[in-house]
């Protein structure tokens, strides 16, 4: 059968495509993607490792022949095909796109890795959530991009995001080769063995030397000064750094929120002294966090303020004193990213800092494309009127100061 120019053009097209894509290895980044990827079969090696990739070949084929047999049969019963379903790799339809059968108990293979591998299933939430750590789930067979044995602590006042920034780093480091346990950090569950007996930093670390892990926890400002400042902690060559808000009205209303600030002010919900305290971050319904605000003390709020400006800054002076170089960084430039795509300008230099504080030899690249796939993730944050409840009286007493009136926001 003749060709005519335009097939032939597609054909070059698709064998130069193949063979370019074969010749880069096994993995691509999200940037790298096209179409044209649901044409690539990734080059073997030429020995015996090709038989031990052959099981997951076959699952993964398994799996784009059973979901789409079973989202045939559904649009089958409803008397409409539609043509994406009728061929096999097809890329018309879009990737967003999340076929109920892909969650169907029917379904031979069971496991989301295989299902994400066929365009049905790429726009389920398992999916998303697999795509967004894509960079880092080979971790294992990558060579660790810095020294995995020294410890690497994050110090904060709470109420800060440094959750936020610890799953951020477990995931970012794991993409540099360096894995930790767990991904909350707190001290109390990073001492406790599997038989949930006590045990010292240093055997911590050395348990997870020995795992080929490394051991990343938080210290919370006040509550976990002992550690923080145990010479017995600095002597096992921990890395340190320091993060805080940089807004500390935001922090204030949340201490009060969370009930760790009873000195500034008490929790309000619909108007009435509450009592929810630090399980106000597991409530469910919608309207409660809207009604939820912090009642902040006015006579003492500047006060205060200094307070925790003091906390902070005299924690670093403890830290350098005990030989630590910490960076010190805010929490609204490493994660304000998550809520808009346009703070990424601020985000990358912060995680950077962050990473090569804690001795990570950094890919900027990976660091670039990780935050890119996680930026939009999350709600901006709401304006102070709606989570402090005396914001008119709040807004003038912070308006007399001309040092902290950039924190009003509204």
């Amino acid at each position: 059968m003749a060709l005519n120019k335009s097939s032939m053009c597609v054909l070059l097209l698709l064998v130069v495509a193949t063979t370019s894509l074969q010749h880069s290895g096994n993995e691509i980044t999200k940037e790298q993607w096209n179409p044209l990827d649901i044409f690539r079969t990734d080059a073997q090696p030429d020995d015996a490792s090709t038989d031990a990739k052959a099981p997951l070949h076959e699952e993964l084929s398994a799996a784009k022949s059973a979901v789409k047999s079973a989202s045939k049969h559904a649009h089958k019963s409803k008397g409409k095909l539609q043509r994406w379903e009728l061929e096999e790799d097809s890329f018309e339809k879009p990737r967003e796109f999340c076929e109920e059968s892909c969650t169907s108990s029917n379904l031979r293979v069971t496991t989301w890795e295989s299902k994400c591998e066929t365009t049905n299933c790429q726009g389920c939430d398992p999916c998303k959530e697999i795509q967004r750590n894509s960079a880092s789930k080979h971790a294992l067979d990558i060579s660790p991009m810095g020294d995995r044995v020294p410890p690497r602590m994050l110090v904060a006042p709470g109420c800060d995001g440094s959750s936020a920034v610890l799953k951020h780093a477990h995931a970012i480091m794991e993409m540099h080769g360096i894995r930790s346990p767990g991904k909350g950090g707190h001290l109390d569950e990073v001492i406790k063995g599997e038989d949930a007996s006590n045990r010292t930093m240093a055997q911590v670390q050395q348990h997870l030397e020995w795992k080929n892990q490394t051991l990343l926890f938080r210290g919370v400002i006040g509550t976990d000064q002992e550690t923080i400042f145990s010479k017995n902690v600095s002597d096992i060559g921990t890395l340190t750094v320091q993060v805080s808000r940089r807004n500390l009205l935001d922090q204030a209303a949340c201490m009060v929120k969370d009930c760790v600030g009873p000195h500034m002010g008490h929790p309000v919900l619909r108007g009435e002294e509450s009592d929810l305290c630090i399980k106000r971050r597991q409530a469910k319904d919608s309207w409660m966090k809207g009604q939820y605000k912090a009642f902040l003390d006015v006579s003492t709020l500047i006060a205060n303020i200094k307070i925790l400006e003091d906390d902070l800054n005299q924690t670093a002076t403890d830290l350098h004193n005990l030989g630590y170089s910490p960076a010190s960084l805010k929490t609204e430039d490493l994660l304000d990213f998550e809520w808009s795509e346009n703070m990424m300008w601020r985000a990358v230099p912060a995680w950077t800092s962050l990473l090569e504080s804690w001795g990570i030899e950094l890919d900027k690249h990976a660091l670039v494309a990780y935050l890119k796939e996680n930026a939009g993730t999350r709600d901006p944050p709401v304006s102070q009127e709606a989570s402090i409840f005396n914001f008119r009286s709040v807004k003038e007493e912070i308006m007399n100061h001309t040092k902290y009136d950039w924190m009003i926001r509204e």
